[in-house]
């Protein structure tokens, strides 16, 4: 009987210092990227194409407007009980604040002792954009990152490693 009281109890303090521990996490990570033009790729392939290598950073993110971009955020530490993600879209053109253009509730993944999260966008018009990440519970940003959408013909006039 005593037995019994002593494993709800530790069930129960473990359970709580897991919720704890992830309700308190501030979650770190980096940005990974990959942007194709799948103007002449058969919508079959277009519909089951996943990426499976990405190149990472923040800095002089540059894609075309024909181009789909797919990006992960490749978190730093280990994810419990497996905590929804919003990330938000917002266009930062010709108006004083952002404007959101996309919100999406999205799980994390886990594959090679990682976890992340793998999103695309659609080709994009020109401009500049940002992505805000938060936990859903929270709804307050932790990561965010900023990136240009440029005309085709000013891609091909930029020197230098721009190309994901």
């Amino acid at each position: 009987m005593i037995f019994k009281n002593y494993s709800v109890i530790i069930s129960l303090y473990v359970l709580f210092f897991s919720v704890f521990c992830n309700s308190s996490t501030s979650y770190t990570g980096k940005f990974g990227w990959r942007s194709i033009d799948q103007r002449d790729v058969p919508l079959i392939e277009e519909i089951f194409f996943q990426p499976k290598e990405f190149y990472f950073g923040r800095e002089r993110l540059y894609f075309g407007e024909n181009e789909t971009i797919w990006w992960i955020y490749q978190f730093d530490q280990k994810l419990f009980l497996k905590p929804k993600f919003i990330v938000v879209l917002y266009a930062m053109m010709n108006s004083p604040q952002p404007v959101e253009i996309d919100l999406r509730v999205v799980f994390p993944e886990f594959q090679d002792d990682f976890y992340f999260i793998r999103q695309y966008y659609a080709p994009l018009s020109a401009g500049r954009y940002m992505i805000k990440i938060a936990e859903e519970q929270k709804q307050i940003p932790f990561d965010s990152v900023e990136f240009i959408v440029l005309e085709e013909k000013e891609l091909q006039q930029l020197s230098g490693p721009l190309r994901f």
